[in-house]
């Protein structure tokens, strides 16, 4: 009698646990599958102005910045140059 009662209740856990098993990493591939989808649809999908504006400014910006300095450098190279071609090619060599 106390080995039956052992099994009928062996049988119940064990479909409940081949269940776990089963359905446990359906509902996490199912609820991740959403984040990205949601994810992608909501954040990299969307071809705004809000999105492409920011990319192409900082495109832009970037060599503006590195070129504002040179341009800056060189104008003042070019105003004050010495006269004297000796002079010259003691400061600046070429």
């Amino acid at each position: 009698m106390h080995l039956l009662t052992r099994n009928s209740l062996a049988v119940p856990l064990s479909i409940v646990f081949i269940c776990a098993l089963f359905s446990l990493p359906a509902i996490n591939y199912f609820s991740l599958r959403d984040e990205i989808l949601y994810g992608i649809q909501k954040r990299e999908l969307p071809l705004t102005s809000d999105n492409i504006y920011p990319a192409l400014q900082q495109d832009f910006i970037r060599p503006k910045l590195i070129a504002e300095p040179m341009i800056h450098y060189l104008r003042q190279h070019q105003q004050y140059r010495p006269a004297d071609p000796q002079m010259q090619l003691h400061l600046f060599p070429a």
